[in-house]
């Protein structure tokens, strides 16, 4: 599991569901849920988690997409296995990983070093603790 200091920036509660917009190395994060953890108010340093499975990469960045999350990362290391492969990933300063289907990443050619995008659905980031 990835897991990514952040700071509330906003937090929005309508019928059930909850819109929590988060900076990450000046980078604004969207995570979407149904309750916000108690005492998640602007300002809040948090810890977001994001599974590593749960990450999508792109070599450009998608124009036109229905995603809130696409972060910019580049390729630190590759480990390609017979039927997934695990990409070390750098955003900013922060080692995150993400893991893909072998027949996936084929399609992109990837070298060390390629900057990239890893993209995310904001209900797959959750908070994985807050920090006092």
């Amino acid at each position: 599991m990835n897991t990514i200091p952040a700071t509330v920036l906003s937090v929005d509660h309508f019928e059930g569901i909850s819109s929590i917009v988060f900076e990450a190395r000046d980078t604004v994060l969207t995570m979407l849920g149904l309750e916000p953890p108690a005492g998640l108010d602007r300002g809040a340093k948090v810890e977001l988690g994001i599974k590593s499975t749960h990450i999508t990469i792109a070599c450009e960045a998608p124009r036109q997409i229905a995603v809130s999350n696409i972060i910019p990362v580049t390729l630190v290391d590759m480990e390609i296995g017979r039927i997934v492969s695990i990409l070390k990933l750098d955003f900013k300063g922060l080692e995150l990983e993400a893991i893909l289907p072998v027949n996936s990443l084929m399609k992109l050619s990837l070298e060390k070093e390629d900057n990239l995008f890893a993209i995310f659905q904001a209900s797959e980031l959750f908070v994985h603790r807050t920090i006092s």
